[in-house]
């Protein structure tokens, strides 16, 4: 068969070896791939070329996700003020507990990705507000595992209407395709920082750019 026959299909290797990369643990689908390629392309015919270098550009998308931050707390702030939620902590945590079940304090925190002293106040202010409940393992009385009981899922069904309402409002300005795409460059971005911070969370920051 003529080697320009295989034309397209050189041209789809080079995307689909760097989609697999991408798709790492999660796994990859033709149905998905077909989705991911028409964003990619899409992406490219409006890319502009680059007027800045590198560096700049890292500091701009960092300082970027800093301010949107920011906007986020603000806007789940007024959110919070009429139910009994201190702070979106609380509320990620009983979400944590709700989906996983029955987990040990460590474990609910390394979820929420905290340090042991900020997740400790955490827990412990929830089980005041009577919404967790701590129950010590049979056999290893040094564990106590929490499970979140009926009034802290009361609490969270009250609160989630107003919650949604700040996830819609924070990317209404976004069409579908644009909301997929930063999905997939925010899913990435975890993906990273998720193994970065469960192998070298006890290390120093040099020592953690020195292992990337």
């Amino acid at each position: 068969m003529p080697e320009s026959k295989y034309k397209l299909l050189q041209e789809l290797l080079p995307w689909l070896d760097k989609y697999e990369q991408e798709q790492g643990a999660l796994g990859a689908s033709l149905p998905d791939f077909q989705r991911w390629l028409g964003e990619r392309l899409m992406l490219e015919k409006q890319a502009v070329p680059a007027t800045k270098p590198e560096e700049a550009l890292e500091g701009e998308i960092a300082r970027y996700l800093t301010i949107l931050n920011r906007y986020a707390r603000f806007y789940i702030k007024k959110a919070l003020q009429p139910t009994d939620f201190v702070s979106m902590d609380d509320f990620g945590y009983l979400m944590h507990l709700l989906d996983g079940g029955s987990l040990t304090k460590s474990a609910l925190i390394q979820k929420n990705i905290h340090d042991i002293p900020s997740g400790t106040e955490i827990i412990k202010r929830l089980i005041r507000q009577g919404w967790v409940n701590e129950t010590r393992d049979e056999k290893d009385k040094r564990k106590v595992y929490l499970t979140v009981n009926e009034t802290g899922k009361a609490a969270l069904m009250a609160s989630l209407s107003q919650l949604r309402q700040v996830s819609r409002l924070f990317s209404r300005n976004l069409d579908t395709l644009e909301k997929q795409q930063l999905l997939r460059i925010f899913k990435k971005l975890e993906l990273f920082h998720h193994d970065q911070f469960l192998r070298h969370k006890d290390k120093s920051l040099d020592e953690i750019i020195n292992s990337v």
